[in-house]
């Protein structure tokens, strides 16, 4: 199989690779953390190979680098013979990029910017994986867990979630894994980097420092469940999306090259989830807006007060602050003590208070701002309409 391996590169350098490129100091190298797997029947078939493609360059040209050799090893079996694969062997970068596509390998990118250490010859440091630099992508994969081998389900599903998707970005990056899955891929419209990702307080002191782990997965819950965005229903949610794996190392199907599973092609689509021509510039259709940078804290559990407050314990089913999320929890405390909160944590709280039995009275207490829909019912079925049962 051919494959374009300049758009290939370009995918892997990203949107953010100049730009983070150029901020980057003399201790660290930035890159992307990689994973090619062998296909069945391959002499490797099980065996993967873990490494990470440095940023090199600037001024507008931004290459990809990779380590000199490529080792492959088989997860689960210590007694499995490692594999070295000599990049300069076999063609350097390019060369070894359609190597794996002519082998029938598959390739992955992480969701995120890496970073890896320099030593003192201003070498890179070995590593397999590096550390987390800067989130770029969100990814959010469909897949039926029924596993009755029919895509239709799953495809109805996507292409429902495609339309929403379309309220607030120009067209949503769209990969067909080559076997079960579909990915909804978006980009945020700034990296987020580490040690970026902080809340203050109307004073500017700060409240808390996010670790990017925390950050990824309050932008993904964000964006899954908040309406403004696709606002996905519980049961689609427990049916086709695997929540477990929100997080920023995760890697994401470069398309042109196999499933190492199925033996079929990993696919860019279009909105009609029809394959397309592989276009990495098309991740700049997916940006999100600017709100998210926002709004996604309040998916995210704040600190309390030492000992916090008592529950109100109840008989039968659990009401009150029995009720509430600790995250929502968290909000009110943190809305008393500073008298801020963002437009969708009050809706949160208000929500969640109405839901779990509070009096309008306990409601307003709160805070005078929370005074909106105390009389409105939340919704507790899915908002896609047509959803596949």
């Amino acid at each position: 199989m051919t494959v374009d391996v300049g758009k290939v590169k370009r995918f892997i350098v990203g949107l953010f690779g100049e730009e983070l490129l150029s901020e980057v100091g003399s201790g660290f190298f930035v890159g992307r953390d990689l994973r090619a797997v062998a296909p069945k029947g391959d002499k490797l078939a099980g065996y993967h190979s873990r490494f990470v493609g440095l940023l090199d360059g600037g001024l507008g040209v931004v290459n990809v680098k990779f380590p000199s050799m490529l080792f492959f090893t088989k997860p689960g079996d210590a007694y499995a013979k490692p594999f070295a694969l000599d990049v300069g062997k076999y063609g350097g970068v390019d060369g070894v990029i359609q190597w794996f596509a002519d082998k029938g390998y598959a390739l992955q990118v992480s969701l995120s910017y890496t970073r890896i250490g320099r030593d003192k010859v201003n070498k890179p440091t070995k590593a397999f994986s590096g550390e987390t630099h800067a989130l770029y992508l969100v990814m959010i994969e469909f897949e039926d867990k029924r596993d009755t081998g029919n895509l239709e389900p799953v495809k109805k599903v996507v292409d429902e979630v495609v339309d929403r998707a379309a309220t607030f970005v120009e067209e949503p990056f769209i990969v067909f894994s080559g076997n079960k899955s579909y990915y909804l891929v978006f980009a945020l419209p700034t990296p987020v980097k580490a040690g970026t990702a902080i809340v203050r307080d109307r004073f500017g002191r700060v409240v808390r420092e996010y670790g990017l782990n925390e950050v990824y997965r309050a932008i993904f819950d964000l964006i899954l469940r908040d309406k403004p965005y696709l606002g996905l229903g519980s049961e689609v949610i427990e049916r086709f999306v695997d929540t477990q794996v929100a997080e920023p190392k995760r890697l994401l199907r470069i398309p042109g090259f196999t499933h190492e599973e199925s033996g079929k092609p990993t696919m860019q689509l279009g909105v009609e989830l029809t394959p397309i021509d592989f276009d990495p510039d098309a991740l700049a259709k997916s940006v999100l807006p600017n709100s998210v940078l926002t709004d996604y804290w309040a998916y995210i559990e704040l600190p309390r007060k030492e000992g916090g407050r008592s529950g109100r314990k109840t008989t039968g089913e659990r009401t009150g602050w029995d009720c509430l999320p600790s995250w929502v929890k968290a909000l009110i405390d943190y809305l008393r003590e500073y008298g801020k909160l963002c437009h969708y944590g009050r809706l949160a709280v208000a929500g969640w208070m109405i839901r779990c039995g509070f009096a309008d009275e306990e409601i307003h207490e709160c805070s005078n701002t929370l005074m909106i829909i105390t009389h409105a019912q939340p919704s507790t079925t899915s908002t896609i309409p047509g959803e596949v049962p």
